[in-house]
């Protein structure tokens, strides 16, 4: 019975032993797999950050393009306005004009029109209207006030379609130039351009 004692005695230190080696092996193992989701998670947040920067960098040069492009119009819409004013110039045979709305466009109801003005004309002269249009039937009329007690409406609405260009001789005084559509809703593009 002594040796059983003995073995199960050496047995039970055995285990022990392996317990305690277990043990061991096991808190090693939870702190270093503590230690790589730390370092993880450090990782994670590093490479988060990264995104949120580089998200802000993405923000910035869209609005950069954003900007360009708005610019880009505007230069583009001064270059149109340029060569109008010397085709008009060469055309009409005047030495000087002035460009009173340039490549301006607007949305119109059906039966209604989109008026520009009061524009002030230093002398007598002409009023040319260019215009694009999305409807067929598309008009454009020009109102001068001579006086506060005359305004010089000219009876007729011309015509322009699609795309077309009216002259209205003008005088001095407040002048208003009106595009509308006589059938339906429709996109308008004008330049008036005053020639002296």
């Amino acid at each position: 019975m002594n040796e059983k004692k003995v073995v199960s005695r050496r047995l039970f230190i055995a285990l022990e032993i392996v317990c305690i080696i277990l043990i061991a092996c096991l808190v090693g193992a939870t702190s270093s797999y503590s230690w790589q989701i730390n370092n993880k998670n450090n990782t994670i947040s590093s490479l988060n950050s990264q995104i949120a920067s580089l998200n802000t960098q993405i923000s910035d040069q869209n609005n950069t393009i954003s900007s360009l492009r708005t610019h880009l119009a505007i230069l583009q819409n001064q270059i149109s306005n340029i060569h109008i004013v010397s085709t008009v110039n060469s055309t009409v045979g005047t030495e000087n004009s002035i460009v009173w709305a340039g490549n301006q466009t607007r949305n119109i109801a059906p039966d209604t029109g989109a008026a520009w003005g009061p524009f002030y004309p230093n002398s007598a002269g002409y009023v040319l209207v260019l215009v694009s249009s999305s409807n067929n039937s598309t008009y454009v009329q020009v109102l001068n006030q001579i006086s506060n007690s005359v305004i010089v409406g000219y009876d007729r609405k011309i015509q322009v379609g699609f795309n077309g260009t009216a002259v209205f001789p003008i005088l001095s005084g407040p002048v208003f130039v009106e595009v509308g559509d006589s059938l339906g809703e429709a996109t308008i593009t004008v330049s008036a351009i005053y020639c002296y």
